[in-house]
C-alpha cells in the first residue's frame, strides 16, 4: 500500500492512526448514526488486516474483543495497516437483536446496493469504501442470546492460506464450510 492510503476520504500516513466515522444512516430521531472505524498503519508498508465486530446486533462478544484489541494498542502494527471496526450493525446492537430496522438480516445482504433497504446501504458501503483496502479479515461472530457458537475457525475448504492462517489461531475447532449466498464472508 502506497503512503497515500486513504480511506473514507482520509489519508492516513505511515505511523498514523485515527478514528475515523462512517455516516451512513439516523436514527428516527434524526440522530446520526456514526459507524467508528479505528485505522493504524505502521511505520512499514504492508498487508491491511481488518478486524470487525457486530454484524450481527446480539452478537456482543465480537464487538468487546475487538474493542479490546483496540484498547490494548494491539491494532497497531510495526509493518502494514489494521482496520478495527468494533461494531457495524449499531442499529441492532442498541435493540440487541441481529436484525435491522427493516427486519433484514445485514449478513444476508452483500455486496448491497446504494439505493437499497438500510441493511443492504450498509453493506454496500463497506463494501465500497472499507473493504477495497484490505487483504485479510477477521470477523467476529459470537452467537446471540438464543445461539450458542464454541470457539471456531470458519473458512473455504480449498483456501490453502486460509487453513494456514486458522492453525495458527489455535482454535479448537476449524470448521470447512461453504460461504452462503449474499454473506460477507461470500462477498471478499
Amino acid at each position: 500500500m502506497p503512503n497515500d492510503f486513504k480511506i473514507l476520504n482520509q489519508k492516513i500516513g505511515l505511523g498514523e492512526s485515527v478514528q475515523l466515522k462512517m455516516d451512513i444512516a439516523r436514527l428516527n430521531t434524526r440522530s446520526k448514526i456514526d459507524v467508528p472505524i479505528i485505522v493504524s498503519r505502521g511505520l512499514k508498508e504492508g498487508p491491511c488486516l481488518l478486524l470487525i465486530g457486530g454484524i450481527h446486533g446480539d452478537e456482543t462478544n465480537g464487538v468487546e474483543i475487538v474493542r479490546q484489541i483496540v484498547a490494548s494498542g494491539l491494532n497497531k502494527p510495526e509493518k502494514g495497516t489494521v482496520i478495527c471496526i468494533p461494531l457495524l450493525n449499531v442499529f441492532g446492537f442498541l435493540s440487541l437483536t441481529r436484525e435491522f430496522p427493516d427486519g433484514r438480516d445485514l449478513n444476508r445482504m452483500f455486496p448491497g446496493s446504494n439505493t437499497g433497504s438500510l441493511a443492504s446501504r450498509f453493506a454496500f458501503h463497506l463494501m465500497n469504501k472499507v473493504i477495497p483496502k484490505v487483504d485479510y479479515c477477521i470477523d467476529y461472530h459470537t452467537g446471540g442470546a438464543q445461539r450458542f457458537n464454541y470457539s471456531q475457525v470458519r473458512i473455504s475448504g480449498n483456501d490453502e492460506e486460509s487453513l494456514k492462517l486458522a492453525k495458527i489461531f489455535g482454535s479448537p475447532y476449524i470448521v470447512f464450510s461453504k460461504s452462503k449466498e449474499k454473506t460477507f464472508r461470500k462477498s471478499n
